[in-house]
């Protein structure tokens, strides 16, 4: 059971830890090809967006499994 709780965990953090790369990357890519000024001022929350993404998935990791790495490459 705790090899699948493990697992699930993984699942768990590389997903939002995607969701939390994509955040700001789709926030640039929508300012260089639209041009248009609104996405300026999303842009200084990307990494408090990012941050918070990544955390979560940690949290649940951390939860399921037990002691592991921020990064979910580790």
């Amino acid at each position: 059971m705790q090899a699948f709780l493990d697992r699930l965990g993984i699942v768990i953090h590389w997903s939002f830890f995607i969701v939390a790369l994509s955040v700001p990357i789709s926030t640039l890519g929508g300012i260089i090809f639209s041009g248009d000024e609104d996405f300026y001022g999303i842009l200084p929350y990307s990494p408090i967006v990012f941050a918070f993404f990544s955390l979560i998935g940690w949290l649940f990791r951390y939860i399921l499994s037990g002691k592991c790495h921020f990064l979910p490459y580790k």
